[in-house]
Protein backbone atom coordinates (compact mmCIF):
# COMPACT_ATOMS: atom_id res chain seq x y z
CA UNK A 1 0.00 0.00 0.00
CA UNK A 2 1.07 3.56 -0.58
CA UNK A 3 -0.60 6.74 0.73
CA UNK A 4 -0.19 9.96 -0.89
CA UNK A 5 -0.73 13.41 0.28
CA UNK A 6 -0.17 16.62 -2.09
CA UNK A 7 -0.42 20.47 -1.34
CA UNK A 8 0.38 22.39 -4.59
CA UNK A 9 4.16 21.05 -5.44
CA UNK A 10 5.19 19.38 -2.27
CA UNK A 11 4.02 15.69 -1.55
CA UNK A 12 4.41 13.09 1.11
CA UNK A 13 4.93 9.15 0.04
CA UNK A 14 4.40 6.38 2.71
CA UNK A 15 4.62 2.97 2.09
CA UNK A 16 4.02 -0.43 3.63
CA UNK A 17 7.62 -1.73 1.46
CA UNK A 18 10.23 -0.09 0.51
CA UNK A 19 11.04 -1.36 -2.61
CA UNK A 20 7.56 -0.50 -3.31
CA UNK A 21 7.90 2.80 -2.48
CA UNK A 22 10.99 3.42 -4.63
CA UNK A 23 9.60 1.92 -7.68
CA UNK A 24 6.52 4.56 -7.39
CA UNK A 25 9.29 7.41 -6.98
CA UNK A 26 10.77 5.92 -10.49
CA UNK A 27 7.76 5.79 -12.02
CA UNK A 28 6.57 9.35 -10.72
CA UNK A 29 10.08 10.99 -11.79
CA UNK A 30 9.72 9.56 -15.22
CA UNK A 31 6.60 11.27 -15.53
CA UNK A 32 7.35 14.77 -13.60
CA UNK A 33 10.54 16.39 -12.81
CA UNK A 34 10.83 15.98 -9.12
CA UNK A 35 13.73 16.18 -6.23
CA UNK A 36 14.07 13.31 -3.94
CA UNK A 37 14.75 15.15 -0.41
CA UNK A 38 14.32 11.92 1.58
CA UNK A 39 13.42 11.37 4.72
CA UNK A 40 10.29 13.99 5.87
CA UNK A 41 11.59 15.91 8.67
CA UNK A 42 9.56 19.66 7.99
CA UNK A 43 6.21 19.86 5.99
CA UNK A 44 3.49 22.73 6.33
CA UNK A 45 4.72 23.98 9.51
CA UNK A 46 5.17 20.71 11.00
CA UNK A 47 7.93 19.06 12.01
CA UNK A 48 8.96 15.46 12.36
CA UNK A 49 11.57 13.43 14.09
CA UNK A 50 11.80 9.83 13.16
CA UNK A 51 13.65 7.15 14.37
CA UNK A 52 13.25 3.39 14.59
CA UNK A 53 10.32 2.29 15.34
CA UNK A 54 8.62 5.79 16.44
CA UNK A 55 7.86 9.03 14.75
CA UNK A 56 7.13 12.43 16.59
CA UNK A 57 5.16 15.21 15.53
CA UNK A 58 5.35 18.86 16.79
CA UNK A 59 5.13 22.25 15.78
CA UNK A 60 8.08 24.62 17.62
CA UNK A 61 8.74 26.43 14.66
CA UNK A 62 5.48 27.45 13.64
CA UNK A 63 4.83 28.37 17.43
CA UNK A 64 7.62 30.37 17.40
CA UNK A 65 6.93 32.05 14.67
CA UNK A 66 3.10 32.70 15.80
CA UNK A 67 4.61 33.86 19.08
CA UNK A 68 7.33 36.62 17.23
CA UNK A 69 4.50 37.38 14.92
CA UNK A 70 2.15 38.79 17.65
CA UNK A 71 4.60 40.11 19.67
CA UNK A 72 4.48 37.77 22.43
CA UNK A 73 8.10 35.90 22.70
CA UNK A 74 8.89 37.40 26.08
CA UNK A 75 5.38 36.55 27.37
CA UNK A 76 5.04 34.86 31.07
CA UNK A 77 4.00 31.49 30.55
CA UNK A 78 1.17 30.03 31.34
CA UNK A 79 0.42 25.90 32.17
CA UNK A 80 -3.51 26.10 31.21
CA UNK A 81 -5.25 26.57 27.67
CA UNK A 82 -7.96 28.89 29.55
CA UNK A 83 -8.86 30.48 32.52
CA UNK A 84 -11.23 27.82 34.13
CA UNK A 85 -14.94 30.17 33.28
CA UNK A 86 -14.67 31.97 30.65
CA UNK A 87 -17.54 35.01 30.64
CA UNK A 88 -17.36 37.59 28.11
CA UNK A 89 -19.40 40.83 29.83
CA UNK A 90 -17.07 44.06 27.86
CA UNK A 91 -18.33 45.70 25.74
CA UNK A 92 -14.84 47.04 24.55
CA UNK A 93 -14.04 46.37 20.66
CA UNK A 94 -10.41 45.22 19.59
CA UNK A 95 -9.40 45.07 16.50
CA UNK A 96 -11.42 41.97 14.49
CA UNK A 97 -8.04 42.15 12.02
CA UNK A 98 -5.58 41.08 14.40
CA UNK A 99 -8.01 38.90 16.74
CA UNK A 100 -9.05 36.58 13.44
CA UNK A 101 -5.01 36.53 12.39
CA UNK A 102 -4.71 35.00 15.92
CA UNK A 103 -7.32 32.50 15.79
CA UNK A 104 -6.89 31.30 12.71
CA UNK A 105 -3.13 30.78 13.31
CA UNK A 106 -4.40 28.70 16.53
CA UNK A 107 -7.00 26.96 14.32
CA UNK A 108 -4.27 25.54 12.47
CA UNK A 109 -1.89 24.50 14.97
CA UNK A 110 -4.90 22.94 17.16
CA UNK A 111 -5.81 20.71 13.72
CA UNK A 112 -2.25 19.41 13.17
CA UNK A 113 -0.51 18.38 16.53
CA UNK A 114 -2.24 20.09 19.30
CA UNK A 115 -5.69 18.72 20.67
CA UNK A 116 -5.34 20.29 23.76
CA UNK A 117 -6.03 23.63 22.02
CA UNK A 118 -9.77 22.27 20.80
CA UNK A 119 -12.34 23.39 23.28
CA UNK A 120 -10.62 27.22 23.89
CA UNK A 121 -10.13 27.57 20.27
CA UNK A 122 -13.88 26.67 19.38
CA UNK A 123 -14.93 28.87 21.67
CA UNK A 124 -12.41 31.86 20.40
CA UNK A 125 -14.04 30.87 17.16
CA UNK A 126 -17.41 31.70 17.88
CA UNK A 127 -16.70 35.63 18.17
CA UNK A 128 -14.73 36.40 14.85
CA UNK A 129 -17.44 38.90 13.70
CA UNK A 130 -17.28 41.54 16.42
CA UNK A 131 -14.34 40.24 19.39
CA UNK A 132 -14.45 42.06 22.36
CA UNK A 133 -11.39 43.19 24.66
CA UNK A 134 -12.33 39.73 27.29
CA UNK A 135 -11.77 37.56 23.66
CA UNK A 136 -8.61 39.38 22.88
CA UNK A 137 -7.47 38.17 26.49
CA UNK A 138 -8.68 34.69 26.65
CA UNK A 139 -6.52 34.57 22.88
CA UNK A 140 -3.42 35.95 24.34
CA UNK A 141 -3.70 33.33 27.34
CA UNK A 142 -3.76 30.61 24.48
CA UNK A 143 -0.73 31.73 23.25
CA UNK A 144 1.29 32.28 26.74
CA UNK A 145 -0.04 28.34 27.16
CA UNK A 146 1.63 27.58 23.95
CA UNK A 147 5.17 29.46 25.10
CA UNK A 148 5.57 27.04 27.77
CA UNK A 149 4.40 23.82 25.91
CA UNK A 150 5.74 24.60 22.30
CA UNK A 151 7.90 21.24 22.94
CA UNK A 152 4.57 19.13 23.33
CA UNK A 153 4.41 16.10 20.94
CA UNK A 154 2.61 13.26 19.15
CA UNK A 155 4.35 10.58 19.67
CA UNK A 156 3.40 7.31 17.08
CA UNK A 157 5.14 4.37 18.42
CA UNK A 158 5.72 1.12 16.53
CA UNK A 159 3.71 -1.93 18.45
CA UNK A 160 3.52 -5.55 17.60
CA UNK A 161 -0.77 -4.87 18.73
CA UNK A 162 -3.20 -4.73 16.58
CA UNK A 163 -4.42 -1.13 15.58
CA UNK A 164 -7.72 -1.13 17.53
CA UNK A 165 -9.85 2.28 17.02
CA UNK A 166 -10.96 3.88 20.51
CA UNK A 167 -13.63 6.58 21.03
CA UNK A 168 -14.62 9.27 23.26
CA UNK A 169 -17.29 11.76 23.11
CA UNK A 170 -19.08 14.18 26.07
CA UNK A 171 -20.95 17.00 25.68
CA UNK A 172 -21.84 19.56 28.73
CA UNK A 173 -25.26 20.85 29.02
CA UNK A 174 -26.16 24.65 27.66
CA UNK A 175 -22.75 25.78 28.89
CA UNK A 176 -22.92 28.70 26.63
CA UNK A 177 -24.06 31.77 28.50
CA UNK A 178 -24.48 33.82 25.39
CA UNK A 179 -27.30 31.26 23.47
CA UNK A 180 -27.50 28.24 26.25
CA UNK A 181 -26.10 25.73 23.56
CA UNK A 182 -24.36 22.55 24.72
CA UNK A 183 -20.80 22.08 23.67
CA UNK A 184 -19.70 18.63 21.99
CA UNK A 185 -16.28 17.05 21.90
CA UNK A 186 -14.48 13.67 20.73
CA UNK A 187 -11.40 11.81 20.17
CA UNK A 188 -10.00 8.92 18.69
CA UNK A 189 -7.17 6.96 18.71
CA UNK A 190 -5.58 3.95 17.40
CA UNK A 191 -4.24 2.28 20.01
CA UNK A 192 -5.83 2.18 23.81
CA UNK A 193 -2.70 3.98 24.97
CA UNK A 194 -1.22 6.08 22.14
CA UNK A 195 -1.52 9.21 20.86
CA UNK A 196 -4.82 10.82 19.23
CA UNK A 197 -5.38 10.57 15.36
CA UNK A 198 -8.55 12.82 15.34
CA UNK A 199 -10.48 15.17 18.10
CA UNK A 200 -12.88 17.93 17.74
CA UNK A 201 -15.14 20.46 19.98
CA UNK A 202 -18.19 21.96 18.44
CA UNK A 203 -20.82 23.71 19.42
CA UNK A 204 -24.16 21.93 19.15
CA UNK A 205 -26.54 23.75 16.45
CA UNK A 206 -29.91 23.45 18.16
CA UNK A 207 -31.07 24.66 21.89
CA UNK A 208 -32.46 21.47 24.25
CA UNK A 209 -35.33 23.54 25.13
CA UNK A 210 -37.67 20.49 25.25
CA UNK A 211 -36.45 18.78 28.80
CA UNK A 212 -35.88 22.47 29.76
CA UNK A 213 -40.02 22.90 28.82
CA UNK A 214 -40.28 19.37 30.52
CA UNK A 215 -38.41 20.17 33.72
CA UNK A 216 -40.06 23.22 34.10
CA UNK A 217 -43.72 21.70 34.25
CA UNK A 218 -42.68 18.87 36.50
CA UNK A 219 -41.87 21.56 38.90
CA UNK A 220 -44.47 23.28 38.30
CA UNK A 221 -47.25 20.37 39.02
CA UNK A 222 -45.25 19.14 41.92
CA UNK A 223 -45.56 22.83 43.28
CA UNK A 224 -49.16 22.77 42.65
CA UNK A 225 -49.55 19.17 44.86
CA UNK A 226 -47.95 21.30 47.89
CA UNK A 227 -50.15 24.27 47.20
CA UNK A 228 -53.14 22.34 47.57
Amino acid sequence: MIIVIIWVDDLIMAASDTHLLNQFKEVMQKKFRMKDLGKISYFLGIHFEQKEGEIKMSQDKYISKMLERFGMVNCKPRSTPCEQKLEYNSSEAVDPKNYREIVGSLIYAMTCTRPDLSWVVSRLSQHLSEPKAENMNTAKHVLRYLKGTIDHKLCFKKSSQPLRLLAYSDSDWASSVEDRRSTTGYCFSLTGDGPLVSWKSKKQPQLHYPLVRLNTWHWQLQHKKVCT
